[in-house]
């Protein structure tokens, strides 16, 4: 995942956070992102204006980056 979302409470995104890094899950059970993680990240409304990050409890989504093509480079 590249990006968390923030929710409002009618189901609309209110601001959106790029991640540092891009994170892998592979684990079924998912990943906990730390309240100081989530309160480290620059959080932007569709205006372009920060916002302040999703309050504990409020309903985060991720965005995912699909790559184009998924193959894999040749072997030597």
């Amino acid at each position: 995942m590249t990006h968390l979302v923030a929710y409002q409470s009618d189901g609309y995104w209110r601001a959106v956070a790029q991640l540092p890094r891009p994170v892998t899950i592979i684990d079924s059970r998912g990943h906990h992102f730390g309240r100081a993680q989530i309160d480290s990240l620059e959080w932007i409304d569709i205006a372009g204006e920060v916002k302040a990050p999703p309050a504990t409890g409020e309903p985060v989504g991720v965005m995912y980056l699909a790559p184009i093509e998924g193959k894999r480079p040749p072997r030597d």
